[in-house]
């Protein structure tokens, strides 16, 4: 009886321990081509909002508005950053769950840029907003997640580096 009691737990032991596989990361989106659209127009309509204006989904208005040369130029750079956005690669949870949020808050565009200053405030202005929204200072804000407030911004100088275009990335190394 008792062999059988050892045998059962050995057993059921190296069952719960083979299922025990680590989650899986967040599985990669691969966006399709309406899902592109849809961000470049988000993208567009963000843009005209901030300039008081009528969205347009033109080459006019992308080079006016969007320091873009083409229609064409903006959906590689809005291809480019819904990639990403969606690389959590080397991030802890906190710092995926930060982004999640940064990511989705109104007034985040979704494309890279050439100019690392302009996307750096972009994401300090959602930063500000998101710990207003929680009646904290960015310090507080910064502690929901773990991290300090040097920590958050040094986290949101990565994130902005990422989507400046590689042909800048090129030139500043």
């Amino acid at each position: 009886m008792s062999k059988k009691i050892i045998v059962f737990v050995v057993l059921s032991t190296c069952l719960t321990a083979c299922s025990m596989e680590p989650a899986s990361p967040p599985a990669i989106v691969v966006p399709d081509q309406k899902s592109v659209e849809q961000q470049m127009e988000k993208n567009v309509e963000a843009k005209a909002e901030e300039y008081h204006v009528t969205p347009e989904l033109s080459d006019d208005f992308i080079q006016q508005y969007l320091d873009m040369d083409s229609f064409e130029e903006l959906r590689e750079r809005t291809l480019e950053g819904i990639w990403i956005t969606q690389d959590q690669a080397n991030m802890t949870k906190d710092e995926i769950n930060l982004w999640e949020q940064v990511s989705q808050a109104e007034g985040f565009t979704q494309y890279t840029s050439k100019h690392f200053e302009a996307k750096k405030q972009e994401l300090n202005m959602i930063l500000e907003d998101l710990a207003a929204e929680q009646q904290q200072t960015i310090e507080e804000f910064a502690e929901s997640y773990h991290m300090s407030e040097e920590e958050i911004q040094q986290f949101m100088e990565q994130q902005a580096q990422k989507y400046i275009s590689q042909e800048e990335n090129g030139a500043e190394s």
